[in-house]
């Protein structure tokens, strides 16, 4: 588990984000080799903002999962006003697309695969990715 402990920690700056300066610790959010990294911060910290310039300068894709569905909003939104390709998984999603007739899972695996291939944000809570 990657802690940050507090705010204002010094910058680093780094050519593979500019102009981004990372923290120690959001640098290593980006560059661990881990697949999965479970971080603990503060609010404020900076852990959106080191996964959204990492999307933005490696064109990765992110599986964020956060507690509640209205913070999985507000980073969809701060994705989106950054021209970044997001999607949320939450319980509003799921209605629309069965009401629809389509298959949730499929759905959601091709959201996957674009952002394999385009670089993005998928935004969820515990409870619908355990669904």
């Amino acid at each position: 588990m990657i802690t940050i402990a507090a705010h204002g920690v010094s910058q680093l700056a780094d050519t593979e984000f500019a102009p981004a300066l990372l923290s120690p610790m959001q640098y290593r959010l980006l560059t661990d080799p881990a697949p999965i990294r479970i971080c603990g911060a503060p609010t404020g910290a900076g852990k959106t903002y080191a996964f959204l310039q990492g999307i933005r300068a490696l064109h990765h894709w992110v599986l964020f999962v956060v507690p509640t569905q209205a913070l999985c909003a507000n980073i969809a939104q701060t994705a989106r006003s950054q021209k970044l390709e997001s999607v949320v998984w939450d319980s509003a999603q799921h209605d629309r697309l069965r009401k629809a007739g389509r298959n949730v899972w499929v759905d959601r695996t091709q959201d996957v695969y674009r952002m394999g291939v385009s670089g993005g944000l998928i935004i969820t809570t515990p409870e619908t990715l355990g669904q």
